[in-house]
């Protein structure tokens, strides 16, 4: 096994012999290792190099002499997952993998990869190796989930502009029978028309949203909005409730969105 391992790079490559006792006498670890294109490292039980190979000495920009000994944390953000992945190799003693795991590093940069973590000697060593994946692998990712992105937000504005259809026949209806009531009879009709209203309001944000729409602020009597949202909820999932009515008649008016600020009270009365 000597033999074997005299041509690697310096003695402190020994802890590596293990990986390589089952190979021909003709193949050198060293050899064999640095024919290999994607990184490849060893770790002891306390994530300190012991090994690297000529790809991982491009990949954490620095050579096995000066990083022989040096904790990963050094290079690679502490709170990485690939932290977790070393644990759970040595807790489970058999070979973890993950694939597009993000690393980020002062050395390293931002780099996307393919990692399988195997434990080999019993005493808490692990062999990494990665496969870095391509920029334009990274890109077609993100044009992918961008993609999905406008996917999803087309689908709301063809729902919203469906869904104003049925309430436009709701509108109609409670402004007919609101035609046949006496006046002091038409606050649920009123309400039904003013709530038909708002949903299509939200609808219309909804497909301005699809195409980049802000919301538009107006003066708001905040007194009324809260009374709307009160007649509301006296109207249906609050008719049980006794609700007392304490305002500051000195309040102003403010600027806001009548319909975004009912929903808002609506959520909190619930």
């Amino acid at each position: 096994m000597s033999d074997k391992v005299s041509n690697l790079k310096s003695d402190d490559d020994v802890g590596i012999k293990n990986i390589f006792r089952h190979l021909p006498d003709n193949l050198a670890a060293s050899q064999i290792l640095a024919s290999l294109p994607n990184p490849v490292f060893v770790l002891d039980s306390e994530n300190q190099f012991q090994f690297l190979n000529h790809a991982a000495e491009m990949f954490f920009q620095s050579s096995q002499s000066i990083v022989f000994a040096q904790a990963l944390q050094s290079f690679i953000a502490a709170d990485s997952p690939l932290f977790s992945m070393l644990i759970r190799a040595r807790n489970q003693n058999r070979s973890v993998a993950d694939q597009g795991l993000e690393l980020a590093g002062p050395r390293v940069g931002y780099k996307l990869v393919n990692v399988q973590i195997t434990p080999f000697d019993g005493k808490g060593s692990l062999l990494v190796t990665m496969q870095e994946r391509a920029l334009a692998e990274r890109l077609r990712g993100q044009s992918l989930f961008r993609g999905a992105a406008r996917s999803v937000t087309s689908m709301a504005a063809m729902l919203a502009h469906e869904v104003k259809n049925p309430l436009a026949g709701i509108k109609g209806a409670a402004q007919l029978l609101e035609a046949d009531l006496e006046a002091n009879e038409t606050n649920l009709t009123r309400m039904i028309v003013e709530e038909t209203d708002r949903v299509t309001a939200l609808l219309d944000r909804m497909e301005g949203f699809a195409g980049g729409a802000s919301v538009v602020m107006t003066t708001v009597n905040i007194h009324e909005v809260l009374d709307h949202c009160l007649e509301l909820a006296a109207a249906s999932y609050g008719a049980h409730l006794s609700i007392k009515r304490a305002y500051d008649p000195s309040l102003p008016f403010v600027e806001g969105h009548r319909d975004l600020l009912i929903q808002a009270f609506i959520n909190i009365i619930k």
